[in-house]
Formats: structure tokens, C-alpha cells, sequence
């Protein structure tokens, strides 16, 4: 469910629209889910995403791999 509702409102799903979404998905797990649930849920991530676009990177040491390649087909 904490996968669910994030990846339906990130594909665009209107808050009206995840009730009967989750019907379909769960059956009846979903009756407690009004649209004012999901939309209390929006307004907490979207202050979780203000708060990581804030913070600052500065603590951590970040290692990253680049790679790059080329591929060939030689035919003789």
C-alpha cells in the first residue's frame, strides 16, 4: 500500500480517481480511503520532497562509477 499510493499519484491519478483504483486492486482494504485521505497523504509528501530538496549534501561523501562504452560489429 505505502508503494501504491505514491506511484498512482505520480503517474497523475486525481485524488477522486484512487478510491475506485484501489477497489479494483485491493477490494475491500480500500473502502477506509476517502479523497481527503489521499489528499492529507499528498500534502505530507510533497512537504517529505520540500524537506529533501532542502537539505544539504554537504555531510556525506557521495562515490559515484562512471562508465562508458562502444560496441562494434566488424564483419570480415
Amino acid at each position: 500500500m505505502s508503494e501504491i499510493l505514491p506511484a498512482l499519484y505520480l503517474r497523475g491519478l486525481s485524488t477522486g480517481d484512487f478510491r475506485g483504483a484501489l477497489e479494483t486492486l485491493l477490494g475491500l482494504e480500500a473502502a477506509g480511503l476517502s479523497s481527503s485521505s489521499i489528499t492529507r497523504l499528498v500534502s505530507v509528501w510533497q512537504e517529505e520532497y520540500r524537506a529533501r530538496r532542502q537539505r544539504s549534501l554537504a555531510e556525506r561523501d557521495y562515490v559515484y562509477v562512471w562508465v562508458d562504452g562502444v560496441h562494434f560489429t566488424l564483419q570480415r
